[in-house]
């Protein structure tokens, strides 16, 4: 939902709001306030969402985040599809958001939930890494069947029901970089819109575990490269896990980015490959519409399930600059 600053209307900000009633257990408070966390943390890094301020009802949690006008990297694929976006674009964002994925691990943060839809454009181009709603703090491997995010971008070891560490999000950064080159996702599950969740978790399972990655050649070798290297089914030989040739270190002195420089990179000093157009920032015209044409309602609460027996765990949760605490929903 978006909403605008009383005192100032062409002040806008995306809120991400959540339902009390639907917080079933402890683990959803975990989460929740892990959240609360990562986007405070976030404040610290030029390719993460930014948290402006969270506060609670009654009823409801709210996040506000700063307001991304240029969209989701979904939104220009699926602009395009079947067609690719090609290297540029997939060297530019990998690289913002490996500056981003390494932040977040230095600070013991897994993301789990890498994906186009998940990287946010602002109005000059450049990306934010977004949701850390299924983030996981402070330990070195998460346990097996522990939450994941989008199946398509999950690595082996997910499906295998191993646990897994910081590997994950270099493969799910890999599936991302091969969407944007090739203008479609690695492994896919045929008719995969008419199967249920179990059925393509299955097919995904054995298709992800045991089908060989197809790379086509007419990409550059550096590109096949670093793909192929990202999307090692073999967690401690993937890209960026192998402490013997440097760790996370390895990423940047591949040669997919030998021509970029990481220090301007990470002043926002290099130019993207596409600056967005936004004409009104109120209209998001660069988001789909299936959640654009939504009318900005907030959903009626249950009665019946008008009991939070977690309520004093968000006794604290408001956060950040007294600055932005009126709001009013834009049309």
């Amino acid at each position: 939902m978006l909403a605008e600053l009383k005192s100032n209307p062409d002040e806008i900000y995306s809120v991400k709001i959540l339902k009390k009633s639907e917080i079933r257990d402890k683990e959803d408070v975990d989460y929740i306030m892990m959240e609360k966390d990562v986007l405070i943390l976030a404040t610290e890094h030029s390719f993460l969402m930014q948290l402006y301020y969270s506060f609670t009802t009654d009823t409801h949690i709210y996040f506000v985040i700063e307001y991304m006008s240029g969209g989701d990297l979904q939104h220009y694929f699926d602009l395009v599809s079947p067609y690719p976006l090609g290297e540029q674009w997939a060297r530019f964002y990998a690289a913002e958001v490996t500056l981003a994925l390494q932040f977040l691990h230095k600070h013991h943060i897994i993301h789990r939930d890498l994906k186009l839809d998940n990287i946010l454009l602002d109005a000059h181009g450049h990306c934010r890494l977004a949701d850390f709603g299924l983030c996981k703090i402070g330990i070195r491997k998460c346990p097996p069947l522990s939450y994941w995010g989008a199946p398509e971008y999950a690595p082996p070891e997910i499906y295998d029901n191993k646990s897994y560490h910081f590997g994950v999000d270099w493969w799910a950064l890999g599936v991302m970089m091969y969407c944007l080159i090739f203008g479609k996702l690695p492994f896919v599950v045929p008719n995969m819109c008419f199967k249920s969740n179990f059925q393509l978790f299955k097919e995904l399972r054995n298709i992800v575990i045991n089908d060989k990655l197809k790379v086509e050649t007419w990409i550059s070798l550096e590109a096949i490269t670093i793909i192929k290297a990202f999307l090692t089914k073999n967690p401690a030989k993937r890209l960026g896990c192998v402490a013997a040739d440097g760790g996370e270190n390895a990423i940047r002195v591949q040669p997919f980015f030998k021509h970029l420089d990481w220090k301007a990179l990470e002043a926002r000093q290099v130019k993207p490959p596409y600056i967005p157009v936004v004409e009104d920032p109120k209209k998001a015209s660069n988001f789909s519409k299936y959640y654009t044409e939504e009318d900005p309602i907030l959903s009626p609460i249950l009665m019946t399930n008008h009991r939070y027996i977690f309520e004093e765990q968000f006794h604290d949760f408001s956060e950040i600059n007294r600055d932005f605490n009126s709001f009013r929903y834009t049309t």
